[in-house]
This record gives structure tokens, C-alpha cells and sequence, in this order.
């Protein structure tokens, strides 16, 4: 896990589950998920946290996060990039609460150690 320091790969994906696995109003990700992805069977929550956490690490290229990149492209499909950048925050407080941060974080702030 790595207390205190960034979190593995392994850490980060179970971040993205239980963010995923935790949203009660599939409403509010309508611009992500115009359907429940819950529908899709067991199992669907790692599948899609996988995908988001590539994501990121395509990011992590430029060094940047989600809610930057939201910022950065407001006018292509805005309300996509702005919801997930809401559970890219339930990432990392999933992180926090477990003693670590992402790369992502770390990069975005500009620690490349």
C-alpha cells in the first residue's frame, strides 16, 4: 500500500472500484453512463475502474489530472470531463483515507520523485 507515499497500480484500480461501486444516483453521471453500468453483471465495476485508471495514466503523461483536463477542453463534451473528474475527487479521497496518494496527484503538483 505504501503509507504516506503513492500508491501502486493495484491501490489505484481498487480506488477507482470503490468509487465506482459507491455512486447512488447514476443520474448525476448521465454524461458517462446514460444507463446503470451496474446492469452489466458481476464484475463490472473493476472493468470500468481499469479503463478510467488508463486514463489517468495517459494523462499522467502531460502531468496532468482529470478536473485539469475537464478545465482544458470545456467546450468538447464538457459535462463528461466534469463528472469524471467528481469521481476522479472520490479517488483520491479513497486514497487519502488509505495513508497514499495517486501518481496522478503527485505529478499534477508538479513532484516527479
Amino acid at each position: 500500500m505504501q503509507m504516506g507515499g503513492v500508491a501502486a497500480d493495484s491501490l489505484e484500480v481498487l480506488a477507482w472500484t470503490e468509487a465506482l461501486e459507491s455512486v447512488n444516483d447514476w443520474e448525476d453521471y448521465k454524461a458517462i453512463f446514460p444507463e446503470s453500468p451496474e446492469s452489466d453483471g458481476a464484475g463490472w465495476a473493476l472493468g470500468l475502474a481499469k479503463s478510467f485508471f488508463e486514463v489517468r495514466k495517459s494523462l499522467q503523461e502531460n502531468g496532468l489530472m482529470v478536473g485539469e483536463a475537464a478545465r482544458r477542453v470545456r467546450v468538447l463534451e464538457q459535462d463528461r470531463w466534469e463528472q469524471l473528474a467528481r469521481l476522479e475527487r472520490e479517488v483520491e479521497n479513497h486514497l487519502e483515507s488509505w495513508g497514499c496518494e495517486s501518481k496522478s496527484a503527485r505529478l499534477a503538483a508538479g513532484d516527479f520523485e
